[in-house]
């Protein structure tokens, strides 16, 4: 073995002076019988696991070969110990075609080489920016509120006042004020749940759709309106009119109706003046001529003095 050393030696010392090549791509003595040499540019595999295949070669940089993302469960990938050599950024976005929380789209392309700690951006579904309202029939508020929650959908709980609310069954049309237009929409359904009205109108089909206008009112035109009873107005025929004493003093015009639940009040407005209320009952009200525009009213001992307060 000796003499197998010298000789290798002189062998590459001959040749009159020539530089000795650079022996880095040589791999040391393994055993006291052999030398094995083994280029610096061979790679070696190692084993591919099921999510990302993985290559590193003499050097310290590792380099890995990328796996199609797509279809997968962003969170998963994310937590996986398989992708610690990625940097995620993920970018969020409505989709129908690709389920809520799966990956469509990657930045870094399937085979494509990639070192570690790499930055790579994945498109993640939000699911469809519509989603169809769950049926409520049979089922408790508390219930149904957990189907809208679990479909990611707003809603509002809201008490609305309606003298009857099975005239809804009849009612084919509602005229919604927008705030900057009046809308009319045609009834398709009427439900009923509990102390509530749900109205379906024709041609919007998505919550998204009519939840703009949440909180906006709704009117019917007088040919829809409810008959009335004796002595018995709407309140759009009470604004306006001019309010006067038996005694033919002006009292002012009404400007609104207050419903209190016990009674309506009407406020009274003259210029210069304050504000003017008015219970609506009997005692006070002595005549409504709607055609003629004018109330006539008994005010009764102290409430002008009331209203000074």
């Amino acid at each position: 073995m000796f003499f197998l050393l010298i000789m290798l030696l002189a062998m590459n010392d001959s040749g009159g002076g020539e530089d000795i090549p650079n022996v880095s791509g040589i791999t040391s003595i393994v055993s006291e019988s052999e030398i094995t040499t083994t280029p610096i540019t061979e790679m070696t595999t190692a084993p591919k696991n099921e999510e990302s295949e993985i290559t590193s070669s003499s050097s310290s940089q590792m380099i890995y070969v990328m796996n199609d993302l797509t279809g997968k469960n962003f969170e998963i990938i994310q937590k996986s110990d398989n992708y610690k050599s990625l940097t995620f950024k993920p970018v969020y976005e409505y989709t129908d075609s690709v389920e809520k929380g799966l990956i469509f789209e990657q930045s870094i392309p399937k085979d494509e080489n990639y070192e570690e700690g790499a930055e790579i951006t994945v498109k993640v579904s939000l699911g469809s920016k519509y989603v169809t309202i769950p049926e409520y029939l049979s089922l408790s508020k508390k219930d149904y509120f957990a189907l809208l929650n679990d479909a990611g959908i707003k809603y509002e709980e809201k008490e609305l006042e309606t003298d009857d609310a099975n005239r809804f069954k009849k009612l084919k049309e509602v005229i919604l004020d927008t705030g900057k237009e009046q809308l009319p929409l045609e009834i398709a359904q009427v439900k009923f749940f509990k102390n509530l009205v749900i109205l379906k109108f024709k041609g919007i089909d998505n919550i998204n759709d009519i939840e703009k206008y949440k909180g906006k009112s709704l009117y019917v035109t007088r040919e829809h309106a409810v008959k009335l009873k004796k002595d018995e107005y709407f309140i759009a025929d009470l604004i306006g009119m001019r309010a006067v004493t038996e005694e033919g003093e002006e009292l002012g015009t009404i400007k609104d109706v207050l419903q209190t639940g016990a009674n309506d009040v009407y406020i009274i407005k003259k210029d210069g003046e304050d504000e003017l209320l008015v219970p609506a009952i009997k005692d006070c009200v002595k005549n409504v001529d709607i055609e003629g525009g004018v109330m006539t009213l008994h005010l009764l001992e102290g409430l002008r003095d009331i209203n000074k307060k």
